[in-house]
């Protein structure tokens, strides 16, 4: 069976529906060691802040911190994040 219509990662970016949240992550190498921390980008999609916002919280209620950006991310800003070249 064929689909009839593919969204993909790229056409979600294009669209303005990936926001970019960082995580703040409780991180310890080896059980002897202190505890640290860790920020980890992750790109949501979703077509709006406070759904954005939603999802991060639900997929990682163990962060110590959540900042999501209010405006999506746009091609141009993912591209240089990622430093890759995807337009």
């Amino acid at each position: 069976m064929m689909s009839d219509l593919v969204v993909d990662f790229d056409n979600h970016l294009k669209h303005g529906h990936v926001y970019l949240v960082e995580l703040e992550l409780e991180w310890q190498d080896h059980p002897d060691d202190t505890p640290g921390t860790i920020t980890v980008d992750v790109y949501v999609i979703a077509p709006n802040h406070d759904l954005a916002q939603y999802i991060a919280t639900t997929l990682y209620p163990e962060s110590i911190g959540i900042f999501v950006h209010e405006d999506p991310i746009t091609e141009y800003a993912y591209a240089a994040r990622r430093n890759r070249g995807i337009l």
